[in-house]
């Protein structure tokens, strides 16, 4: 028995016509003066030329006896008897060997295979699934943790309840990054609920146990909340950064220090997923992490909170447009007033953009801040 699996038509097409491109751009950019930079001409030209043989060097032959994969970059061959099993991941099928001295067997972008139902299903019939092991073996840990009940019925019954908790909170961050982006943005409901709503990932993580960090792999039986915490506070940074005019931020830095330190020893505690290979990857991501929802949260409300009286000045609108990209913004150009001396271009919401036209006035509303860096926003 001998099976073989090449590149499909259709992806040899794509990439024929990508590394035909690559070349042809080379040989334009060696037409133009090149100021000493033919990097750039030979890199486009050896990736063209590097895409189009691979398509024809690509190839996976399983037969009784071994496993072998052939790309333009050499061969590599393991034995049945060699092998392990499998790993289906998101952009690589991983064969590996039983020794650790072997190479293992990568194919990248295996959705380019012609027949990949076949090779998935062959694999599936005649080796191990390794992720589906892992996953067995992560759940019986789980179920058997004496710390998480007292009956293996109550452990499962919390292992489901904190798997669908943590997938409907991945869910409702979703749903909330794409309302704000296009609806709830300028409403005040908004500030209240990105300032919470990271606050509720934080304590899914602190008050499961373990069962939920903040990132896993993708296959573990261990949760996590990553896609919610992270869409949440990207949402908060943009609104505080994008949407509050804060002039000064001199003061940002020891309040977000404070509170960007409380954030990072929670996630600290109990944020670490132990079957994760890389723990100061996973540290260098709660401190991104913890900074990013630090800052966002001192601006937002030092400008949201701010109860401070308003020094109104009284500008012109010289220009305006909307922008599309990522999400639809409205921007206004507001003229030099008071202390600044210059113009400037500010993103203002839907009604207000609508409300003004090029030449007319609008007052700057100068303020204070709660923790002293001063802001404005414009009203007609």
């Amino acid at each position: 028995m001998k099976q073989e699996y090449t590149i499909s038509l259709y992806w040899r097409i794509f990439y024929g016509a990508m590394g035909t491109s690559a070349i042809v751009f080379s040989l334009f950019l060696l037409t133009k003066p090149t100021n000493g930079l033919i990097i750039f001409p030979v890199v486009f030209g050896t990736g063209g030329v590097v895409t189009l043989i691979n398509q024809f060097k690509s190839k996976l032959i399983i037969s009784d006896y071994s496993i072998v994969r052939t790309t333009v970059f050499g061969t590599k061959e393991l034995l049945r008897a060699d092998i392990k099993g499998f790993r289906i991941n998101n952009k690589v099928i991983v064969i590996e060997p039983v020794e650790a001295g072997y190479s293992k067997i990568k194919i990248r972008d295996y959705s380019s295979i012609g027949n990949l139902n076949n090779l998935t299903s062959w694999l599936r019939t005649n080796l191990k699934d390794l992720n589906k092991e892992d996953y067995e073996k992560e759940k019986n840990d789980i179920i058997n943790n004496a710390n998480l009940g007292y009956s293996e019925g109550e452990r499962t019954d919390k292992f489901k309840a904190i798997t669908r908790l943590s997938g409907i909170y991945n869910f409702v961050g979703f749903v909330l990054f794409v309302l704000f982006l296009f609806f709830l943005r300028d409403t005040s409901a908004a500030d209240a609920i990105l300032l919470v709503f990271p606050l509720i990932g934080i304590s899914i993580i602190y008050f499961s146990k373990g069962l939920v960090t903040l990132i896993s792999k993708r296959n573990s039986a261990y949760n996590n909340v990553m896609p919610g915490l992270y869409l949440g506070v990207l949402l908060l940074v943009l609104k505080s950064l994008n949407y509050y005019h804060i002039t000064n931020y001199d003061k940002l830095t020891v309040p977000s220090l404070i509170l960007g330190s409380v954030i990072l020893g929670v996630l600290a505690v109990e944020g670490f997923n132990n079957t994760y290979s890389s723990r100061i990857g996973q540290f260098l991501l709660m401190i991104i992490f913890s900074a990013a929802y630090a800052i966002g949260v001192i601006a937002n409300v030092n400008c949201s909170f701010d109860k401070s009286s308003a020094q109104i000045y009284s500008t012109t609108v010289t220009d305006k447009f909307i922008s599309y990209k990522h999400a639809t913004n409205y921007h206004i150009r507001i003229d030099s007033w008071g202390d600044h001396h210059e113009a400037e271009y500010i993103i203002v919401p839907k009604s207000f953009y609508y409300h003004t036209s090029v030449g007319s006035t609008v007052r700057v509303m100068e303020k204070k801040g709660l923790f002293k860096m001063p802001w404005f926003y414009v009203d007609l």
